[in-house]
């Protein structure tokens, strides 16, 4: 499967158990695929206070990070309960700012018009959490 796609992208926890679980992959991949070039990491911090520095992950995977995406303690729970994509629901904010630079990055497209409001994107209405659960 790794070896079919394109781009492998590879979350990054800011931590020593996660750092050594990716680094283990790392060398598994180097020992069984060739996919090093197609990858893609991206730093997940999901600490409210920072434990380990982009630098510190860069230094222990021995590759550079290609995106960050801030902590935020509301925007992400938000946008899962409520079924609505945080650069819908919260388009403006740093996180959906980061996201919108990592399709970028993955899919070489360029930056959406804004027309100053955030994402050119139609926002998905899906009735969220409640009517999802009434429909099944």
């Amino acid at each position: 499967m790794f070896e079919h796609a394109e781009t492998i992208i590879i979350p990054v926890q800011p931590e020593i158990p996660a750092l050594k679980t990716v680094h283990s992959l790392l060398d598994y991949f180097s020992e069984t695929t060739s996919i090093g070039a197609k990858s893609l990491f991206v730093l997940n911090n999901t600490f409210a206070k920072e434990i380990l520095r982009q630098g510190d992950v860069e230094s222990a995977l021995g590759t550079k990070i290609t995106a960050e995406l801030p902590y935020d303690p509301l925007l992400y729970l938000k946008a899962v309960n409520a079924g609505i994509p945080l650069v819908v629901g919260a388009p403006k904010s740093i996180p959906a700012e980061r996201f919108g630079k990592l399709a970028t990055t993955l899919f070489g497209l360029e930056e959406p018009e804004t027309n100053g409001t955030g994402p050119a994107l139609e926002p998905v209405r899906r009735g969220g959490l409640m009517a999802r659960l009434r429909r099944s």
